[in-house]
């Protein structure tokens, strides 16, 4: 009788701590991620919105050239553009053509599928 009581604790014990384990991990997961996400689109957030003001860049993109200094080595950039890892700027003209299609190239045709919301 003694032995069943004593494993029926033991089973008990254990699934209410596999719980409270499981729901601290859980709770630590979700702040972890909420975090990370609002970070990475906050950042990207801040670079679209510098990179719509910033003519140079907007001119670099729609004449295809990555960068200013690729002509001119040694003239730096006043205001370098972000990693475009995160994001991906693409520009449409008023009748909804990419017009910065030389920028995109392979990822053109996923691109193209986009349609504008006015």
């Amino acid at each position: 009788m003694n032995e069943q009581l004593n494993r029926k604790q033991r089973i008990h014990y254990f699934f209410l701590h596999l719980i409270a384990f499981a729901s601290i991990f859980l709770l630590l997961g979700l702040i972890v991620f909420q975090l990370l996400q609002s970070s990475i689109y906050q950042q990207v957030d801040r670079d679209l919105l510098r990179l719509a003001g910033d003519q140079q860049f907007i001119q670099r993109q729609i004449s295809g050239n990555q960068r200013s200094n690729q002509n001119h080595p040694d003239k730096k950039l006043d205001n370098p553009p972000p990693n475009n890892f995160q994001q991906q700027v693409i520009l449409w003209s008023k009748d909804g053509t990419i017009v910065n299609q030389a920028v995109l190239g392979s990822r053109l045709i996923a691109f193209a599928l986009l349609q504008l919301e006015e």
